[in-house]
């Protein structure tokens, strides 16, 4: 990216002296070169950065990894909402998985709301802290009773991606929901 600023400024003096005595020459082409632009940089070919400040949405899918005893995760998955630009955002991530716990079937949920930053290269390192409340529900009877357990609690996650387009963008990330609990995810957003 860099490479390409650079390129563009040293073109875009060059061709300065060019135009002005072009102009002068010539008076009646003087509003043409006035009216000229110069290409933003995120539009330039191959930039593949996420220009669209806005909404975006996401899938997720992910793994858990637990040092909890008798404790074990199905694979998740889960949905993203947020708003922000390409560098930095606010979402909210909500992920649902089968679990068990001394052979008792529960189901697990997420819902997270989290401050993100992205570095605004192609390939991108991404950086996210927020609030999580972690539910579990499990059967503990034969008449059909659910028990839910909810905790709320600080997460953070570090992870890294591609911009595949400009609106679009895939990335991987380790993310701590609780002290005993991480999920590496791999998911992908599209900003509208």
């Amino acid at each position: 990216m860099c490479k390409s600023i650079m390129i563009l400024a040293v073109a875009s003096f060059a061709s300065f002296p060019v135009l002005a005595d072009e102009a002068t020459q010539n008076p009646s082409q003087a509003v043409q070169y006035s009216e000229l632009k110069t290409p933003s940089v995120t539009s330039l070919p191959g930039s593949g950065q996420a220009t669209v400040p806005g909404f975006y949405a996401g899938f997720r899918m992910g793994s858990y990894n637990t040092s909890a005893e008798n404790l074990s995760f199905d694979s998740s998955g889960g949905v993203v909402l947020g708003y922000g630009t390409s560098a930095i955002g606010f979402e909210m991530e909500v992920n649902a998985s089968n679990a068990s716990a001394l052979g008792v079937p529960m189901s697990y949920s997420t819902v997270g709301f989290y401050v993100t930053s992205r570095t605004t290269s192609k390939y991108f390192l991404k950086v996210r802290a927020g609030l999580v409340e972690q539910s579990f529900e499990a059967d503990l009877s034969r008449n059909s009773a659910i028990r839910v357990d909810s905790d709320y609690g600080f997460s953070a996650s570090f992870g890294g991606g591609v911009r595949i387009s400009s609106q679009a963008l895939i990335d991987i990330d380790a993310t701590l929901v609780d002290q005993d609990l991480t999920v590496l995810s791999l998911g992908i957003n599209y900003f509208f």
